[in-house]
């Protein structure tokens, strides 16, 4: 096989693992955060009130 054959599928190889070593990294320092901070980034501003309220009477 000729040398730029080899650097072409060795690039196109590499291209996807990186990607998902990258993911798999991403994701595993997004879990380390608590789940209330991660639930606070998608509650509105000032419902985390109302949100424990439903939480503790659904209990």
């Amino acid at each position: 096989m000729p040398p730029i054959l080899k650097f072409i599928v060795r690039r196109l190889l590499a291209v996807p693992i990186t990607l998902l070593v990258i993911t798999v990294v991403l994701y595993g320092i997004v879990m380390l955060a608590p789940i209330e901070a991660r639930v606070s980034l998608y509650e509105p501003q000032g419902a985390s009130h109302a949100t424990q309220k439903l939480c503790a009477s659904t209990s």
